[in-house]
């Protein structure tokens, strides 16, 4: 199938890499000029797993790159539009970049359809509910003359994905569900063939509203298991012998709960998705003059807050190098990660590593704090914090820690090197309650 990708991000580069994966032959394009022909001389912008593979194998066979958004579209029988949709200062989606592409489109249309050719257009990026029916089907009827499912002429679905940076082509592969908001059974078909005709019961057929509210309230329930997760960290942290590890395997293990993203980490959620998505909920609990229920309703925020101040107590008069500046490892994202957090409001705070080489940080302390290296970093402070779930750590050399920090205690909050021998160093593990006697190593609990 000819299909197009309309913004080429993070998201949208490896998307179309990945469609042509389900033998579609894929043309995209992105108003960045610079970033286009980048890509089409075989660089890969974006650190995501497997996509540089990918673009060596497909580039120019395959996937194409347009220099223009007609030259892309003209054949296409399938547009997904991956465009950035920001929040506004009303915590609202702006869904500007859509609108824009789909004035763009609508030339498209008119060509196709003069050549008796149909052709469904995808929003793909996360949109207020409502802005299918009360924006974009509107504008293309107007601009186009033509309603909506009118063949030939145009379909409009609704298809958010459901990924994380860092393990999009992965996620893409084994994505639990596919949702699909259409009011044209036939635009649903054809979208479900170019995904690679996923099995049935990993389908969700949904209207636009129903699609539109159904992305925001996935993503913010699982900021429910994660805050209640942390919540529960914070209870074990001040109940003596108490192991948040433990306590939450057993809550995991009743299906009415489930075990995936149960885990307690010391610090909030971050990134480009989950905090925006639980602001815009509240947005349209307001708009339904739901509040102030929604305060009551949706802690997340709270517990957020109340988590980094509960370490910034640790740190209180500390040195301090935080060990992990991106929201997540595998990815340069910093986007309302904890060490931003820290950076930008602890004092106290001195120096940072992160081996994901993290995007631009707002603010001159960034680049004035940034270590070389991981034992730059920790040479001389007082306190060492971890505050991502990356591998890396448990690999670096503490002895030689030890040596340039002797008097370091490790702030871990992800619990990551529990057991390991720290040669001496002060180790507190969040979501562990007071210990009495040493346990597993250097494990002190609070």
């Amino acid at each position: 199938m000819n299909v197009a990708v309309i913004g080429l991000g993070k998201l949208g580069l490896a998307t179309a890499a990945w469609l042509t994966e389900k033998r579609n032959v894929v043309w995209g394009y992105d108003i960045n000029k610079e970033l286009v022909e980048r890509v089409d001389n075989g660089a890969c912008p974006y650190p995501e797993p497997g996509l540089p593979e990918l673009l060596k194998q497909r580039l120019h066979s395959s996937l194409h790159l347009g220099k223009t958004f007609f030259e892309a579209t003209k054949e296409a029988e399938v547009v997904f539009i991956i465009v950035p949709t920001p929040s506004g200062a009303d915590d609202r989606f702006v869904n500007d970049y859509v609108l824009q592409a789909l004035e763009e489109m609508t030339f498209t249309i008119a060509d196709r359809v003069a050549r008796g050719l149909h052709t469904t257009i995808v929003v793909v990026s996360t949109v207020m509910p409502g802005s299918c029916c009360g924006e974009f089907i509107p504008l293309l009827e107007q601009r186009t003359g033509l309603s909506s499912n009118t063949r030939p002429g145009w379909s409009l679905v609704y298809s958010p994905e459901f990924i994380a940076l860092g393990s999009v082509i992965h996620d893409l592969e084994h994505a639990p569900l596919y949702l699909i908001g259409a009011d044209d059974s036939d635009a649903a078909r054809l979208v479900m063939h170019a995904y690679g005709t996923p099995s049935l019961d990993r389908v969700s057929l949904a209207s636009h509203v129903n699609a539109e509210l159904a992305k925001l309230c996935l993503n913010v329930g699982v900021t429910f298991k994660m805050t209640f997760a942390n919540i529960v960290g914070m209870l074990c942290e001040e109940t003596p012998g108490a192991d948040v590890d433990q306590v939450l395997d057993v809550v995991g293990m009743d299906p009415r709960v489930g075990s995936k993203y149960l885990r307690s980490a010391g610090v909030g959620f971050g990134g480009p998705c989950f905090p925006r998505d639980v602001r815009a909920i509240v947005a349209l609990m307001a708009d339904a003059s739901l509040l102030p229920q929604a305060d009551s309703l949706l802690p997340q925020a709270d517990v957020n807050g109340l988590l980094l101040k509960r370490l910034r107590v640790k740190l209180e008069g500390k040195k301090v190098a935080v060990l992990g500046m991106t929201y997540k490892p595998g990815t340069p994202v910093t986007e309302e990660s904890f060490g931003v957090e820290l950076l930008q409001r602890d004092s106290s705070f001195t120096t940072w590593w992160d081996p994901a080489k993290p995007e631009w940080i707002e603010g001159e302390r960034a680049s004035e704090t940034m270590a070389d290296t991981p034992y730059n970093a920790c040479e001389g402070v007082d306190a060492i914090v971890i505050t991502t779930n990356d591998p890396a750590w448990a690999m670096l050399d503490w002895a030689k820690i030890a040596a340039i920090a002797p008097n370091a205690t490790v702030v871990d909050c992800w619990r990551v090197l529990r057991g390991r021998d720290l040669h001496g160093l002060k180790y507190t593990p969040c979501g562990i309650g007071p210990i009495t006697a040493p346990a597993g190593g250097n494990e002190v609990g609070k």
